[in-house]
């Protein structure tokens, strides 16, 4: 794990594209770190998200499998919003 500290930008979706997301596979922006867990064989990312909606920046843990796009749920205001990292 880095100590480097990354907020990365969200960017809105439209009301189309968050009709077809599946929640339940999106990462969660909470408000404070997420406890580690140590998994082997897998390497986590951790790193603040900026919620172009209302301006929340809450924490995300994701896989390395994820590095280019990633969908996220405000952990404030529920509405979702694309990443790039």
């Amino acid at each position: 794990m880095s100590d480097e500290i990354k907020v990365l930008k969200g960017t809105k979706i439209t009301a189309e594209e968050a009709a077809k997301l599946d929640r339940s596979k999106m990462l969660v922006a909470t408000g404070a770190p997420q406890e580690e867990k140590e998994v082997e064989g897998q390497w986590w990312h951790r790193a603040w998200a900026h919620c172009p909606w209302c301006g929340h920046v809450g924490y995300v843990v994701f896989n390395e499998q994820w590095r280019h796009e990633h969908w996220v749920t405000c952990g404030h205001c529920g509405n979702g919003y694309r990443t790039w990292g």
